[in-house]
C-alpha cells in the first residue's frame, strides 16, 4: 500500500524557482526563439507549435525529475496516484 506523504509548504525562494524558471523559459521561447524561427522562414503554424511545445516537453520531463527528487518511485502505480490521473469516461465528454 502506498502511503501519501504530507505535503509541506515550500519556502518563498523555492516557489520563485519553481514558477520563475518555467516562466523565464516560456518568455525566452516566445520573445526570442519564435521571432528567430519566423525570420528563418519557418511556417507560422509550425513556429507556434515548436515554440510552445518545447517548454511543455521540458516541463513534462521536469515533473518526473521532481517526482524522483521527492522520493517517489518511478512506477506507473505511483505516478498515477501522485499526479491524480483518473480514467476519462464517456459521460465526462472526454475532457471537452
Amino acid at each position: 500500500m502506498i502511503k501519501d506523504k504530507m505535503v509541506q509548504p515550500m519556502p518563498f525562494w523555492q516557489s520563485l524557482l519553481y514558477f520563475g524558471i518555467p516562466a523565464a523559459i516560456f518568455i525566452i521561447s516566445i520573445y526570442v526563439i519564435m521571432p528567430l524561427l519566423g525570420e528563418g522562414g519557418v511556417d507560422p503554424v509550425l513556429n507556434y507549435t515548436l515554440t510552445l511545445m518545447g517548454p511543455v516537453i521540458f516541463l513534462f520531463g521536469a515533473s518526473f525529475v521532481a517526482l524522483k527528487f521527492d522520493g517517489y518511485e518511478l512506477r506507473w502505480k505511483v505516478i498515477k496516484r501522485r499526479f491524480r490521473l483518473k480514467p476519462i469516461k464517456k459521460k465526462s465528454g472526454f475532457g471537452l
